[in-house]
């Protein structure tokens, strides 16, 4: 199973002040980690300006080696903006 995770409203509001960065992250962690067959791939705009690596670092030890990828970025190869998150995230499953 794979979740995908968008960072700004999901896991500190939108917009957000340095000091709230991922202040709700340890909640959804606490869920992940009680279910091992769930791997995370980030979704949307954190993806264009950081490497997986560096996203990796904002989780917990236990839970970065499920991190274990990023969504395309398709803003400039679809006619309509309506569903990109979705269609980002089917192009991540090969579908």
């Amino acid at each position: 199973m794979i979740l995908f995770l968008d960072f700004d409203g999901v896991t500190h509001p939108e917009p957000y002040a340095q000091e709230s960065a991922f202040n709700q992250l340890p909640l959804i962690e606490s869920v992940v980690c009680g279910m091992a067959s769930i791997d995370i791939v980030v979704s949307r705009g954190w993806r264009e300006t950081h490497s997986l690596d560096e996203l990796r670092v904002s989780f917990a030890p236990d839970i970065r080696p499920r991190v274990v990828g990023v969504t395309p970025n398709m803003w400039d190869q679809v006619l309509s903006q309506a569903y990109i998150r979705e269609q980002e995230c089917l192009v991540e499953l090969g579908c």
